[in-house]
């Protein structure tokens, strides 16, 4: 009998949630994990994550956000958006990603039941 790849993939993302379950979400992994050229840490352990641009080439800060959202599903976290936005500022060469044009994702970890 031929074990279903998907329900493979699904059953690992469940084992990998339970043990993250236990863990906390840090600002260390989402830099090494999620790609966003940005994260700051809020007191309240929510996040702020951003993605600079110069040029939106059509996308919003909606694509960013499902971004977001598509790279932690592989992860073992589950997050909730809080919050989404975009600034737009003139250019500044050298300039931080704060400064500078940007989308923004206001994130969460939310407890999942094992």
């Amino acid at each position: 009998m031929h074990k279903n790849p998907t329900q493979t993939v699904i059953n690992v993302i469940s084992e990998q949630r339970k043990i993250a379950s236990s863990q906390k979400l840090t600002k260390k992994f989402i830099e090494e994990n999620i790609f966003v050229d940005d994260v700051q840490q809020s007191k309240d352990d929510s996040f702020i994550l951003r993605q600079g641009y110069y040029y939106t080439s059509g996308k919003t800060e909606i694509d960013f956000e499902k971004s977001i959202v598509n790279q932690f599903g592989k992860t073992p976290f589950k997050i909730e958006v809080l919050d989404r936005g975009t600034v737009s500022r003139p250019f500044k060469g050298g300039a931080s990603i704060r400064s500078q044009s940007h989308w923004w994702v206001k994130i969460k970890l939310v407890d999942e039941p094992i």
